[in-house]
């Protein structure tokens, strides 16, 4: 025979279905004595009877729901919200967590009329967390779950950024090495998104019938820059420089890697010079660039290398080690685009001799040459021996 209950609103309904269907049934909980079990009886019709959730009855439930927790344990609590009230443990435990956590602001969030979610949200809130939401959901008339939420999201910025400042007052080897986790931890989320960065216009430059050489350059070449950089500074080490005169430098990819493939791709599409010419930069950024940048971003464990091994790609121009490789560098430019190339830049510092030793052994020193009076110190005869000759030609 089914139990009807009178009186209860129509919101409840689907509760009162569920109950029904149960209510001639003990709970599986034979451990449960009869005065507990009368009282949990008395808690459940006051649930029963709520009717609209409004504010005051979300705390009014998360009292309900505390008073039945105190008389169970949290496995025979959590059978009990299920079987006899309708309701997930979950939802129960949030009421109860509102009644706990927001009970200073109740009458502000009565006020506003907050909903239930919105308490859900705001009962793992800090305490200046909670106020701020109340000062802004009187400033707007209403308190939204979006708000909430907002309020929240900064709160764990906050508190990550104290983490991150913390870090850099921590000394020692374990300090050192939060830094670098910390930079690690940025890095490989920014420079991926930096390379993404330059990818997508060149996709878009792809999609159409003519690539622009120049626009697109001046759309990838910060980019470019800023990633060549950034791959430098996380994945190599400092290599020390032997020659006071030069500065440190960042170590070098292992040569015929793919992260030095990377770094030369970008360091290409950094400098204009360093382009194919017009006709081949569709060939290029499809067939090279794309698919390594693209090699970077990928999210698979083990992304295939794009491109075949031992690939002798044609560059414009290769990254250049010294002064001397840049002179010649200027040089072959300049003579491809039919300058004239101007005069050497950098000059060899040993000069071999033009002429054998052996033509200064007549001339053991200085005095030799002051004495001899057919030759000036230039090696042409002196201008009375000319006068001479002269005279004796005509005669």
């Amino acid at each position: 025979m089914s139990k009807i209950i009178k009186n209860v609103p129509a919101s409840t309904t689907s509760s009162i279905a569920i109950v029904a269907s149960t209510a001639g049934a003990k709970m599986a909980t034979p451990d449960i004595d009869a005065v507990v079990q009368e009282k949990l009886t008395e808690v459940e019709k006051l649930i029963l009877s709520l009717g609209r959730r409004t504010t005051e009855q979300v705390f009014e439930l998360g009292e309900l729901y505390a008073m039945a927790l105190a008389m169970l344990s949290s496995a025979q609590f959590e059978k009990w919200v299920k079987l006899r009230c309708g309701v997930s443990p979950r939802s129960a435990h949030n009421h109860i967590a509102v009644r706990n956590h927001l009970q200073e602001w109740r009458d502000h969030l009565v006020d506003l009329s907050a909903g239930a979610t919105v308490l859900f949200q705001l009962a793992t809130a800090q305490p200046e967390q909670i106020a701020a939401a109340i000062e802004l959901g009187e400033e707007k008339g209403r308190l939204t779950v979006a708000d909430v939420k907002e309020i929240l999201a900064e709160g764990k910025e906050d508190k990550g950024k104290a983490a991150e400042n913390d870090a850099f007052f921590a000394g020692g080897l374990a300090g050192l090495k939060g830094l670098i986790a910390l930079k690690a931890c940025d890095g490989v989320k920014l420079f991926p998104a930096h390379v993404e960065a330059i990818c997508e216009p060149i996709r878009v430059a792809l999609g159409k019938k003519r690539v622009i050489k120049e626009q697109l350059y001046k759309e990838v070449l910060d980019g470019a820059r800023l990633a060549r950089e950034e791959l430098e500074s996380l994945a190599l080490f400092v290599n020390p420089e032997l020659d006071p005169r030069l500065s440190h430098r960042p170590a070098r990819f292992p040569k015929g890697s793919h992260w030095e493939h990377v770094s030369e791709v970008l360091f290409k599409l950094g400098g204009i010079d360093a382009w194919p010419k017009s006709a081949g930069v569709r060939g290029w950024l499809e067939l090279e660039v794309l698919p390594v940048l693209e090699w970077v971003t990928s999210r698979e464990r083990r992304p295939k290398w794009p491109l075949p091994d031992k690939t002798e790609v044609a560059p414009a121009v290769l990254e250049l080690d010294d002064e001397f490789d840049q002179g010649l560098l200027v040089d072959a430019l300049e003579a491809e685009a039919g300058e004239e190339a101007g005069p050497s830049r950098y000059q060899v510092e040993d000069v071999p001799p033009l002429a054998a030793d052996e033509a200064d052994e007549d001339y053991d020193d200085e005095e030799d040459l002051e004495d001899d009076d057919d030759y000036d110190r230039f090696g042409e005869p002196e201008a009375a021996e000319e006068e001479d000759l002269a005279g004796h030609a005509m005669r």
